[in-house]
C-alpha cells in the first residue's frame, strides 16, 4: 500500500505544481524611492490598473494607506478615493509623521466594487520599504572621507615628483592615480555639498572642479598613449633602419 502511494505521487514530485496566480484583481503602480527627509512632508502618488486587462481605474476604488515605523508602530492612517492628477490617486504625509531618522513602511490596500467585469469586489496591496535620513538621500556620505581623497592625491604626487626620469613607467603610473584620486575626490565632495544643500555657488564651484579634474585625466591619458606610441616608432624605426 505504501509503494503504491508513493508511485502515485512521484508524478506530481517530479513535474511540480505550476503556481496558482490570481488573474483578477488590482494592480498599484508608484514611483519608487528609497529615501525621504526627516521633518518634511511627503507626497505618495500612484495609479491603480485592473490586473486581468491592464486598465486603469480612476471610480468607484478606495484606499488606505497604513505607515508603521522600524519598531513595528502604527504612525498613520490615512484615506484616498478620488485621483487627484486625472490618473493618481494621493496620499500627503504630513512632517510631523517622519520625525526621526531611522527606516520606515507603508500597506496600501485598495478596493473597488464596481470595477470587475464580473461584478465581484476586486482588491489589491503593495507594500513597501524606505529610509528616512537626514539630508534625504540613502546613502549619506561622511565628509571625512573627502580628507582620505586627499591625502592620496598627495600620496601618489609625491611619488611621481619624487621618481627620477629613469624610472618613467612608475612616474607615469603615480600622475595618473594622482588624477583619478582627485576625479573621484571632486566627485564626493559635490555629492556631499548636494546632500548637505549648500548654496548654488559652491555646487557651481564644485562642478567646475570636477570637470577640471575629469579633463586633466583625458590630457594625462593622451599623453601616456602619444608617449608609447612614440616610444614605439622609434623602436621601429630602429628595426627597419638599423645603424
Amino acid at each position: 500500500m505504501m509503494v503504491l502511494l508513493i508511485l502515485l505521487a512521484l508524478p506530481s514530485l517530479v513535474l511540480g505544481v505550476p503556481p496558482q496566480t490570481n488573474a483578477n484583481g488590482l494592480e498599484i503602480a508608484f514611483p519608487s524611492f528609497e529615501s525621504g527627509k526627516v521633518n518634511t512632508a511627503l507626497e505618495f502618488p500612484f495609479h491603480v490598473y485592473r490586473i486581468n486587462d491592464g486598465l486603469v481605474m480612476t471610480s468607484s476604488v478606495n484606499c488606505t494607506l497604513h505607515v508603521y515605523d522600524a519598531m513595528g508602530d502604527h504612525l498613520l492612517i490615512a484615506f484616498d478615493s478620488t485621483p487627484s492628477h486625472v490618473y493618481d490617486y494621493e496620499f500627503n504625509i504630513n512632517n510631523t509623521v517622519f520625525n526621526s531618522v531611522g527606516w520606515y513602511s507603508f500597506n496600501v490596500y485598495c478596493e473597488c466594487s464596481s470595477c470587475s467585469l464580473t461584478n465581484t469586489d476586486l482588491g489589491g496591496h503593495i507594500k513597501h520599504v524606505f529610509e528616512i535620513t537626514s539630508s534625504g538621500y540613502s546613502k549619506e556620505l561622511n565628509p571625512f572621507i573627502l580628507l582620505i581623497g586627499v591625502i592620496f592625491i598627495l600620496f601618489f604626487l609625491v611619488i611621481a615628483f619624487k621618481i627620477n626620469e629613469e624610472h618613467i613607467i612608475l612616474k607615469l603610473l603615480s600622475l595618473g592615480l594622482a588624477v583619478v584620486s582627485f576625479v573621484a575626490t571632486a566627485n564626493l565632495a559635490l555629492e556631499v555639498v548636494i546632500q548637505n544643500q549648500a548654496s548654488t555657488g559652491v555646487i557651481v564651484t564644485l562642478t567646475s572642479f570636477y570637470k577640471i579634474a575629469l579633463l586633466t585625466e583625458y590630457l594625462i591619458l593622451a599623453y601616456v598613449v602619444l608617449y608609447y606610441f612614440h616610444t614605439f616608432l622609434i623602436w621601429f624605426i630602429e628595426r627597419v633602419n638599423p645603424k
